[in-house]
């Protein structure tokens, strides 16, 4: 499921655009793409290979901390994700931060391609230190 919805779905929607894309589309994609263009000249979805050595740590990290807050539940509580409300709640709201603080990160790094290693896990750290405080 996950695969389709991030990687079929995208796709298969672009798919059905450039089917029905107005000419002046064309024209623009071509502009913007022109390296591309005489390959594919009935325009297409670009996707620009990018670094994945961020994201993957901070998944990993995030992966982590879920993985190891799943284990403590269930020799705490005996529960994974049920159990007592009150610490229910707060695990709820940690995976929820969890999620919030991937998204970012990974939003971040797009925007900030050029950012060096320094700043990634200064920015990773950051993160942490938002979602744990």
């Amino acid at each position: 499921v996950n695969v389709f919805l991030g990687l079929g779905l995208p796709w298969m929607i672009a798919s059905i655009y450039w089917v029905v894309a107005p000419e002046s589309t064309l024209k623009e994609w071509k502009l913007k793409y022109p390296d591309i263009a005489p390959k594919y000249p009935d325009g297409g979805f670009i996707v620009v290979a990018g670094d994945l050595v961020f994201s993957v740590i901070v998944f990993t990290t995030v992966s982590l901390l879920a993985l190891g807050t799943i284990g403590y539940r269930r020799k705490a509580f005996e529960a994974e994700l049920g159990g007592p409300s009150g610490p229910k709640s707060v695990t709820t709201i940690f995976f929820v931060l969890l999620w919030i603080m991937y998204v970012a990160c990974a939003s971040w790094k797009i925007l900030n391609s050029d950012a060096s290693v320094g700043v990634q896990v200064a920015v990773l750290v950051i993160g942490l230190a938002g979602v744990l405080v």
